[in-house]
């Protein structure tokens, strides 16, 4: 027995979910008949792959991702449906595992596991949760862009983009980057991030995704979101500002805008507003969500006034 050597085995292990794999343990000094009287034993317990695990260790889907990834080999990350539900994005699955690997690299060992091959994929394009090698968010959307739609891929983006998971600059970086190796899912990311410039601010809520939707389908002009108005004196920021017109759009929540005290502040901003040359409508969040011609019709005559006192 080497208690050191098991201590920095154990060290290893707990830091991958109660898992080793045997290129890790004999690189920590683990020869194989050491490795198989400890599984003989059992204080180590074999998975296909060439992976240990922990006797003792919990059991998780976690772990099970691990030991996917530790099979495949070095280099290997968490992909498609498991690398999403990793980053919790929403309608997937952690298991079953997809793994991908670049270059022919990588076990073909029978484990419970799809594995992907890729003829791309630098250092940069993966990172660790919680210890498991997954690729980033950036490079996962446009894998995740093969095999979906357009509409897909925007509800996708715009929830990476708003969680801070994904930015301007990291997907078109992306766009350019993948773009000079062919990858697939391009098309789809190409026509995704055409309406998506670096500069782009996700919507914050479903409130606001739902207005943006509203004013697209009824043929109103693309407004800005959260813009702070005002130079020397600060007016505030305001929900929705129209692009080229004094016009603000204010959609009142429930449940910020229900009491004496806020409507007291949203009247005082108001009249700030108004007094600096805005039209300023505001829309209740109920008539968003079941009253959109009250909707539509509030914000067409905005647009009306708008136009009268900007001529």
């Amino acid at each position: 027995m080497d208690p050191e050597l098991d201590r920095r085995l154990q060290q290893i292990a707990e830091s991958q979910h109660g898992l080793i794999e045997r290129r890790q343990a004999a690189d920590a000094g683990a020869s194989r008949s050491m490795l198989r009287h400890r599984t003989d034993i059992g204080e180590w317990e074999r998975l296909p792959g060439g992976v240990l695990r922990r006797t003792g260790s919990p059991s998780s889907d976690q772990q099970a991702a691990m030991a996917s990834v530790l099979a495949v080999g070095p280099g290997a990350a968490l992909s498609h449906a498991s690398g999403a539900a990793l980053w919790a994005f929403p309608g997937y699955r952690l298991l079953p595992c997809h793994v991908t690997i670049g270059g022919v690299a990588g076990r073909r060992a029978s484990i419970d596991a799809r594995v992907h091959r890729t003829g791309f994929l630098p250092p940069h394009h993966v990172t660790t949760i919680d210890g498991i090698p997954v690729l980033t968010p950036s490079r996962l959307l446009f894998q995740l862009a093969a095999a979906s739609s357009v509409r897909r891929m925007e509800m996708l983006t715009e929830k990476a983009w708003s969680r801070r998971l994904v930015s301007g600059r990291s997907l078109h970086g992306m766009l350019d980057e993948l773009s000079r190796h062919g990858r697939k899912g391009l098309k789809v990311m190409r026509e995704v991030l055409a309406e998506r410039p670096v500069d782009y601010v996700p919507p914050e809520s479903n409130l606001e995704a739902r207005v943006e939707s509203l004013l697209r389908d009824h043929g109103l002009p693309e407004m800005r979101r959260q813009v702070e108005l005002g130079g020397r004196e600060w007016l505030g920021r305001v929900d929705f500002v129209a692009a080229d017109l004094p016009l603000v759009v204010f959609v009142d929540g429930e449940r910020w805008h229900s009491s004496l005290l806020d409507r007291a502040a949203d009247a005082r901003q108001q009249a700030e507003l108004e007094a600096a040359g805005f039209v300023v409508v505001r829309i209740p969040e109920y008539d968003v969500w079941h009253s959109v011609p009250a909707f539509v019709d509030r914000v067409r005559a905005g647009y009306r006034r708008a136009r009268r006192l900007a001529s």
